[in-house]
């Protein structure tokens, strides 16, 4: 039965023009996946079946504290098994590894990359996530706040948030193209001003989509992508469902992601703005791996 949806969906490509080369998920829990064989199976069988060629694994830092992944013949050789196999025999062609700062990918992730000479093991993504516009977080005595505006200066406040994440992408993209990487980011409520600026910096960018219904995820992705537009080059854009139960999780018990997916398609096809012409979408990315149906 999967196999006939795959086909059908292919079929669904060829006609509309959407040749979707990127399906990816946000693996949560990944510091109780890695390293026991069932579960690291179990995920790859998941993406293989279900057409995802992308992962993004939290708890970078976790990772390192269970594994020690920095050093070669300890938790790096079991990461770096896990990335090759993943690559090899399960059609993943992007492995990203996700912080909330620059000094995770600076000293942990860089510093595994450079201790695998065989590039099927490395990481290829830089994913940051930082919620600048969520004002309970950065507002004084917020999480943003204590660990990170304070100490650097930066005030508690929406505007200081910014800053602070300005200095970080900026750090994060120029880290990643010396590893050969990409920079990526997950944006939720950017002001026009300030999505021109990620849009001019990073490599691709992440924008929520949560919501219960798919049909009207264009309608809410829009004026955002026309923010995106703005930038002075390309601009590739890809849309986040939840697979949450407030979300569409509901929705996927009797819908298929390729349904998603074509549905969002279909509507950004028809109705893309002038502005919107600059915007690529090579698919779509899930969070998460542990609420998908299976």
């Amino acid at each position: 039965m999967k196999k006939y949806v795959i086909l059908i969906f292919a079929l669904f490509t060829v006609l509309t023009g959407f040749a979707q080369s990127y399906r990816g998920i946000y693996v949560d829990n990944f510091d109780k996946i890695l390293g026991n064989r069932l579960k690291e199976d179990s995920l790859l069988n998941y993406c293989k079946s279900n057409g995802f060629n992308a992962l993004c694994t939290y708890k970078t830092k976790d990772l390192e504290r269970k594994f020690s992944i920095t050093k070669p013949q300890k938790g790096g050789k079991i990461l770096a098994s896990f990335i090759k196999r993943a690559k090899q025999n399960y059609g993943i062609v992007s492995f990203a590894m996700s912080s909330e700062q620059f000094s995770t990918f600076n000293e942990i992730v860089k510093v595994y990359n450079l201790s695998r000479i065989d590039t099927l093991e490395r990481v290829n993504v830089f994913n940051f996530e930082f919620e600048y516009w969520h004002k309970r977080s950065t507002a004084p005595e917020g999480y943003y706040c204590k660990k990170y505006l304070q100490p650097s200066g930066c005030s508690c406040d929406s505007s200081g948030a910014f800053k602070f994440y300005r200095k970080q992408i900026k750090s994060i993209d120029s880290l990643a193209a010396t590893m050969f990487c990409k920079s990526e980011v997950y944006v939720g409520k950017p002001t026009p001003g300030q999505a021109l600026v990620i849009a001019n910096t990073v490599d691709r960018i992440l924008v929520d989509v949560y919501l219960k219904d798919p049909e009207k995820a264009y309608e809410r992705a829009s004026d955002r992508f026309d923010y995106f537009a703005a930038a002075s080059k390309k601009v590739t854009l890809i849309p986040i469902w939840g697979s949450t139960h407030e979300f569409l999780g509901e929705w996927l018990k009797s819908n298929s992601i390729e349904e998603a997916d074509k549905i969002f398609m279909k509507d950004f096809n028809a109705h893309k703005t002038t502005a919107q012409k600059n915007c690529q979408v090579p698919g779509f990315q899930w969070y998460k791996y542990g609420t998908m149906k299976r």
